[in-house]
């Protein structure tokens, strides 16, 4: 079972600012996680400080875990359907409860390779009425759908791989890389870091977009 974002250690901090992130309005972390079932559990912390309007661009090649992560959000948002990708129906959209959301946008951009194509999609629309979304190919999507979003990059690893330390037998570790992009996720880069605690990697990372 899954918990959802109310249950993960910053969940107090996860409707208000945190405060105090470093490079302004620009913050990078980075953890591993070593099971799919963490993939959900890290995916519900994100959740948990998510706000109506927000933007996720999930990144990275084919099976590296995307579609996944978006499944540990939408549970934690209490979203009841079955998540799948929407790579053939471009959008999916889901009812929610989680404190004042809604809906939940889950967009796949694979398909798509015109900013005209991704704009006709009415995601920035949906999104100013207070969907969530989440958009995979997002970085295809970025020139129209806003310039504050928070882009999680998703890296499968190889068993033992010694750059993201002791991963040791797990098939689906992954790396997770977010970045907070913006003014509207500016100062909610410790509340996350709290959040997911225990996935991050002992070094810091510091930079911009993948």
């Amino acid at each position: 079972m899954v918990d959802d974002g109310e249950s993960c250690s910053n969940s107090s901090a996860a409707g208000g600012d945190a405060g105090g992130d470093a490079g302004g309005e620009r913050w990078r972390l980075e953890g591993v996680t070593r099971s799919l079932e963490e993939t959900w559990r890290l995916a519900s912390c994100v959740a948990g400080v998510l706000r109506r309007g927000d933007l996720v661009l999930l990144t990275g090649e084919l099976g590296a875990g995307k579609t996944a992560f978006a499944q540990g959000v939408a549970r934690a948002l209490r979203v009841e359907e079955a998540v799948t990708s929407p790579t053939f129906t471009l959008v999916h959209e889901y009812n929610c409860s989680f404190r004042e959301i809604d809906t939940l946008l889950h967009a796949d951009l694979y398909r798509l390779e015109a900013p005209g194509e991704v704009e006709e999609l009415g995601l920035a629309e949906m999104l100013d009425y207070g969907a969530v979304g989440l958009v995979e190919w997002g970085e295809r999507g970025v020139p129209v759908l806003g310039e504050s979003y928070l882009e999680v990059h998703m890296e499968a690893l190889d068993p033992g791989g010694v750059d993201a330390g002791d991963v040791g037998e797990y098939q689906e570790a992954r790396l997770v890389t977010c970045v907070g992009v913006g003014r509207s996720w500016a100062r909610r880069g410790d509340a996350l870091r709290h959040s997911i605690e225990e996935y991050l990697l002992d070094r810091d990372v510091e930079g911009g977009v993948l």
